[in-house]
Formats: structure tokens, sequence, C-alpha cells
């Protein structure tokens, strides 16, 4: 990631560079090849889904427990 030194104050992605803000700060960084389409296709992230479905009840159970 680069961070962005400048008069560039904008937020989304043009010519593949994806600009956006954190921390107070301007960033770029390229634009990602993953999609959500592809991530449930592909065996390959199959292990990632199933943790991300455990994570997701855990997060459910703590918001009832707060």
């Amino acid at each position: 990631m680069a961070q962005v030194i400048g008069p560039l104050n904008f937020k989304g992605t043009v010519y593949g560079l994806t600009h956006y803000q954190r921390y107070g700060k301007e960033w770029v960084r390229k634009k990602t090849s993953l999609c959500k389409e592809k991530m449930y296709r592909n065996p390959n992230y199959e292990r990632t889904l199933e943790n991300c479905m455990e994570f997701g009840g855990c997060s459910k159970i703590a918001s009832d427990i707060r």
C-alpha cells in the first residue's frame, strides 16, 4: 500500500488503483481480483468460508452476551 501525499482527495477505483481513507490518511492499493462469486465457487476457499461462518456465529452469540 502506498500513502498519497498530494492534492488527491477522493475515494474509489481509477485505472485499477483503489483510493481510500484510513486513520485520517489517504492510501492507494491495487484493485483486488477476489470477488464474492469467485470465493463461493472455488474449492480453494472452502476452509475460509467455514471459518467465516464460525466467526459469524460467534459474533452473534457475543452480541447477545453484551
